[in-house]
């Protein structure tokens, strides 16, 4: 049989590697990262509202539309998910927990 090299077990400080990153490549990738979690819960509660309420094409345009123009308000800094939270409970009554 060959003699191979034998490969380095892995220590726990192999594990535990540091990267170091400024504070604007930080902030970049916590907005991508938002961004990326917006996208898919507008997917997500437009598939829901279409499936559940049955809603026509047309309706399901104007639904993703405005779930789009209210994400945007997040991404943009606009508004805080606490803000929306407490937009919803004026108009509806409607009080989420935990924002």
């Amino acid at each position: 049989m060959g003699r191979g090299i034998k490969a380095k077990k892995k220590t726990p400080a192999d594990k535990t590697k540091k990267y170091h990153i400024s504070d604007k490549q930080l902030e970049k990738i916590k907005r991508e990262i938002a961004e990326d979690v917006n996208r898919k819960s507008c997917l997500l509660c437009i598939a829901a509202m279409a499936d559940h309420l049955n809603l026509t094409e047309d309706e399901i345009c104007e639904t993703a539309e405005v779930i789009t123009r209210w994400a945007s308000y997040l991404d943009k800094k606009i508004l805080t998910i606490n803000e929306v939270s407490e937009i919803i409970e004026q108009k509806t009554g409607i009080k989420f927990g935990g924002f």
